[in-house]
């Protein structure tokens, strides 16, 4: 619990680090951060890692197209960053 506690913290504080970012100037295009927390189940241990697995790199790759389509959020530039919860099912009943 204390772990998960502490993750929140650090979480809280790196998006309100960012809050007061300048642009990123790329040629003439300024662009800004953001940044969206990701949280799943990874830990080989948890039965259901099998779906963080794949929601994971599937959550990179959208935010991949995003950031490449010129037409989608075109002044911003999307990153996530996130965490192994190692969470299952039988945590929650």
């Amino acid at each position: 619990m204390a772990g998960r506690a502490l993750a929140a913290i650090l979480l809280l504080d790196a998006i309100l680090s960012c809050l007061g970012q300048k642009p990123l100037n790329l040629g003439g295009i300024r662009k800004r951060d953001v940044y969206i927390a990701g949280l799943f189940p990874y830990a080989t241990h948890v039965p259901e890692s099998i779906v963080g697995r794949g929601v994971m790199p599937s959550a990179l790759l959208a935010i991949d197209h995003v950031n490449e389509n010129q037409n989608i959020l075109r002044n911003y530039r999307l990153h996530m960053w996130w965490n192994d919860t190692q969470v299952s099912q039988l945590c929650l009943l």
